[in-house]
């Protein structure tokens, strides 16, 4: 039994969805994603129905950890949601979340099973049943316990599996020997680096690098050229997480306040743990004006319309990026880019044209970079630019489903051999 109950409706007077959460053990919890639904290739289409696709239909099992309201789960949206009509995609799930209600809307099978206690192997049981009953053509999963739970089955039944889980660039110590479990039954690895891909250690013919995809539909239009207004506004959107450096980016605040007080103003966009904490330290700020935390769960693109400077600091001794959504988003907003040398970053962001990556925890060199932009702004207009231009020919959703398509193929192309025929199936 499922224990959270997902009920999603869209608001005709907002591009919000509004997703009540009903939780049989922790009473009642509401959560919102704010979304933009305008028109476009990305999140418009519609999934071509049974009846318009050919016969022929390849079938793809997607084995999900999560479907909240995270960046890994985004790109996951924009790759079941764009498929061509010669794949099928169906989705399990093993954690509800916001994006289920969307995927339906869109077409697409959503099957959510939940674990009810940590050792629970209720869902991996049911996942092997489903896997025996389709046989889909592919299995591709995304996150640490969605390999785990479809390995073994894939490769009793040969079916291809496509690892998808590197989303940055380093290990969590718990995540260790899922993921040494996990590879030994995948046929092909992807990472969203090459930073990240190089964290696994994987024999070449089995990695792949596939970048994210950005959706363009979710951009809104500037206002103004990047640096040519009062106060110069800086955002750093990421989440709250001891795995993100807020406190070097406080710092860099007070810093700047300092200095130039009423030159700069200063967004700090997210959720997370450490939000109250971040608010508690940084009160003095919001009450001089440098600083504001803007509410959660605000869509961040009508943000970076009117934005100056995109920020992304990473705390090295907890995480290192893969390819980071925030700056992609800032990169496609038109704006420079200014980030931590963790882990991708450095592969996103080119060094003196779409922006600067700083190494170390170096506020002073930080608050160095921010003051050559405002002093220059005519190069930081060319350097936002470029980063838009490398966002949509090098980063689009297209880019990202043809990469993953031909990871596919590789995979099929190295199927096993069945180790378990299922009853009843047809003799190869």
């Amino acid at each position: 039994m499922v224990s959270d109950m997902l009920l999603g409706r869209r608001l005709s007077n907002t591009d919000q969805w509004q997703v009540l959460a009903v939780d049989s053990y922790n009473g009642i919890r509401e959560d919102r994603l704010r979304h933009d639904h305008t028109d476009g290739p990305a999140y418009g289409a519609v999934v071509a129905s049974e009846a318009e696709r050919p016969e022929s239909a390849h079938r793809v099992l997607l084995v999900v950890d999560s479907l909240s309201n995270g960046g890994a789960e985004r790109q996951l949206a924009l790759l079941a949601m764009n498929l061509p009509p010669e794949w099928q995609p169906q989705i399990w799930s093993l954690t509800p979340g916001v994006w289920a209600e969307p995927l339906r809307e869109a077409g697409i099978p959503v099957t959510v099973s939940e674990r009810l206690w940590r050792f629970d192997a209720t869902p991996a049981l049911k996942l092997w049943r489903h896997l025996h009953a389709s046989k889909p053509d592919l299995v591709y999963t995304q996150g640490w316990m969605a390999p785990v739970a479809a390995g073994p089955a894939c490769a009793a039944l040969g079916i291809p599996l496509v690892d998808s889980r590197m989303r940055g660039a380093s290990i969590r110590r718990d995540n260790y020997h899922k993921a040494k479990l996990g590879l030994r039954f995948s046929d092909i690895v992807i990472a969203n680096s090459a930073a990240g891909l190089a964290t696994l250690r994987l024999r070449s013919s089995k990695g792949r690098v596939i970048p994210n995809g950005f959706d363009r539909s979710r951009l809104v239009p500037r206002s103004r050229a990047p640096l040519s207004g009062s106060p110069i506004i800086v955002v750093m959107a990421a989440r709250m997480h001891q795995m993100k450096d807020w406190d070097l980016y406080l710092a860099v605040v007070r810093l700047m306040a300092e200095r130039d007080r009423g030159k700069w103003r200063f967004l700090a966009v997210g959720d997370g743990p450490e939000r109250p904490r971040l608010m508690s330290e940084g009160s003095d700020l919001v009450a001089e004006g440098s600083l504001e935390f803007v509410p959660e769960m605000t869509e961040v693109a009508p943000l970076l319309s009117t934005a100056d400077i995109g920020v992304l600091l990473t705390n090295p001794r907890r995480h290192a990026e893969g390819c980071s959504n925030s700056i992609l988003e800032y990169m496609a907003a038109g704006i420079p880019v200014v980030c931590s040398d963790s882990g991708g970053n450095a592969e996103l962001v080119q060094e003196g044209t779409t922006g600067f990556v700083v190494p170390g925890r170096d506020a002073e060199r930080l608050v160095g970079r921010l003051s050559d932009l405002a002093a220059h702004p005519t190069i930081a207009q060319q350097m936002g630019e470029c980063g838009a231009r490398r966002v949509r020919e090098e980063f689009s959703v297209e880019a990202l489903v043809a990469r993953t398509l031909a990871a596919f193929e590789d995979a099929r192309r190295c199927k096993r051999p069945r180790k378990y025929q299922p009853a009843g199936a047809d003799g190869e």
